[in-house]
């Protein structure tokens, strides 16, 4: 009711944000790569904000946290690309 028309291209854009920064926080992303051999836990420590403990991951930020970051990124980049009147 209160927001702007905006174009799918805009919300497809922040989903896309939203989407991959939440798989940068989740351990569960990094866990199937370990698991098909395409990354280490060492790797993994050094690209990621995940803590490994031997063989377990442990995230450092609560991914239940990350929801009103994910918001906001698709509603701004959704007013990066507003409606166009004809």
């Amino acid at each position: 009711l209160f927001t702007p028309k905006v174009r799918a291209v805009g919300l497809a854009l922040g989903f896309v944000i939203s989407f991959l920064l939440v798989a940068y926080i989740r351990t569960d992303f990094y866990q199937i790569l370990i698991n098909f051999d395409m990354l280490t836990y060492e790797k993994v420590s050094s690209i990621a904000p995940i803590e490994v403990d031997g063989t377990k991951l442990k995230a450092i930020y609560n991914s239940a946290w990350a929801w009103p970051v994910t918001v906001f990124i698709t509603w701004g980049t959704a007013w990066l690309y507003p409606h166009r009147n004809k």
